[in-house]
């Protein structure tokens, strides 16, 4: 059985870029444009991955990142938190398992993701 990872970013176009670059790692993907919709989505599944952007629509990265931390269930999920605001990119180190400044390229973030996979779990 494949991984499982959830991209929570409304850009469609980065989404696209994100999913082809884990499918490339082997994993199965999961896009979803808004934080509300995440939010409920994470309390029905246990993705391997999630890959978070910090602005979203009706429900921010951030409050997503504190509902995973808050989660027992996904203490062994990497978070890969992306941000073109160089702030949030600053204040979230040490908070998420990656911080990537958009953009990102493909090659990048699959390069992450290899790294990531091939390292134990961080706890943040």
């Amino acid at each position: 059985m494949k991984p499982f990872a959830l991209i929570i970013e409304d850009d469609p176009k980065l989404a696209k870029i994100f999913s082809e670059a884990l499918s490339l790692s082997n994993f199965d993907a999961e896009i979803i444009h808004h934080g509300n919709i995440a939010l409920k989505r994470l309390a029905t599944v246990v993705p391997n991955l999630i890959v978070l952007d910090i602005h979203l629509p009706y429900l921010s990265g951030r409050d997503i990142l504190e509902a995973i931390h808050a989660n027992p269930d996904l203490e062994k999920t990497f978070v890969i938190i992306v941000t073109a605001d160089l702030f949030e990119a600053e204040d979230l180190q040490g908070k998420a398992d990656q911080v990537l400044m958009k953009p990102i390229s493909f090659q990048r973030l699959h390069q992450v993701i290899e790294q990531l996979l091939t390292r134990p779990k961080a706890k943040h």
